[in-house]
């Protein structure tokens, strides 16, 4: 089964990523756009990483929620289920650095 799903990390609900790719050729890096892993060339260097999460926990103290709040993490729109959860959304963005620079 393909489907099989392993929680690596608890209470994780989304994990996003996208992938800052240069593709200009004037001999300066630097992200031109950010993809998704589908959409990277193979010939063109990634450079940075965006890298979105949606971290929930469960706590009895709060109200149920109506289900209704949206989180948009990198692109991906999530409506949080009814219950009784506190959900933080997170971003960050890496710049690489471990790149061909002979290939610029």
């Amino acid at each position: 089964d393909t489907n099989v799903v392993v929680e690596l990390v608890p209470g994780v609900e989304s994990f996003q990523v996208l992938y800052g790719i240069d593709t200009n050729s004037d001999g300066a890096l630097g992200v031109s756009r950010y993809v998704t892993q589908d959409q990277v060339p193979a010939d063109t260097p990634v450079v940075a990483v965006k890298i979105g999460l949606l971290l929930s926990r469960a706590n009895d103290a709060l109200p149920e929620s109506d289900g209704t709040r949206e989180f948009h993490i990198l692109g991906e729109t999530l409506t949080e289920p009814a219950d009784r959860a506190m959900r933080k959304a997170l971003s960050t963005t890496v710049r690489l650095r471990n790149y061909d620079w002979d290939a610029i």
